[in-house]
């Protein structure tokens, strides 16, 4: 069989990369079409999270097992918290892929200069949603948790300052207490991400390799 020429290596090479920029300019333009819809056609803010995520590059699981070990008894325990003052929990993001936050990390650059909330300030393989255990299995030291239901935004407000009570009380980071604005929640007091738990000393831990 006869070995490619150095021209058609790199017209292959070429190829390869027009491929991935395409697939990328494909899922940009679909999370800027699902942006652009009327909130009126999302079911829920559960439901636009996971269509929204679902279009991007990288990995992601909303199972509690791809919390670190260390953190799960304690969303356990904060969950069954929130449910008995009941509200219907659901978890949007535990762990994803360094790409996945670093395409998340670049659109929401996209999003607050063209106006809109912003996403993430976090890039790849920073964000605590990142980490991985010591065997390489997801190990996420954060989650993002958003109520159930067909709620109005004052009851998704109560909703997150109830979990920030509980996290608080749990000696967790809240993203509610973010000092980045969101208009949205900035009327209710709220940091620019209020869905968001951490225990920012384990993240920091896995992140520097301990």
């Amino acid at each position: 069989m006869r070995a490619p020429s150095a021209t058609e290596a790199t017209r292959e090479v070429q190829l390869r990369r027009l491929f991935r920029r395409l697939l990328a300019l494909i899922a940009v333009t679909s999370v800027v079409v699902v942006l652009a819809l009327p909130p009126g056609l999302y079911l829920s803010t559960w439901l636009r999270h996971r269509l929204l995520w679902s279009l991007m590059p990288g990995q992601e699981s909303t199972s509690r097992e791809a919390l670190h070990p260390d953190l799960q008894p304690v969303i356990e325990s904060l969950v069954a918290d929130l449910e008995a003052q009941g509200w219907d929990v659901r978890l949007a993001s535990v762990w994803r892929s360094s790409e996945r936050q670093q395409a998340i990390f670049r659109l929401g650059q996209i999003s607050e200069r063209t106006g809109g909330p912003p996403w993430s300030g976090v890039r790849g393989g920073r964000s605590c949603h990142n980490q991985l255990r010591a065997d390489g299995r997801p190990g996420s030291a954060a989650v993002d948790l958003v109520p159930g239901g067909a709620l109005d935004l004052d009851q998704k407000a109560a909703f997150y300052q109830d979990l920030g009570a509980a996290a608080a009380a749990r000696g967790l980071r809240w993203g509610g207490s973010f000092r980045q604005a969101n208009a949205v929640w900035a009327r209710y007091g709220m940091g620019w991400d209020p869905a968001h738990v951490e225990d920012r000393t384990l993240c920091l831990r896995l992140r520097d390799g301990g």
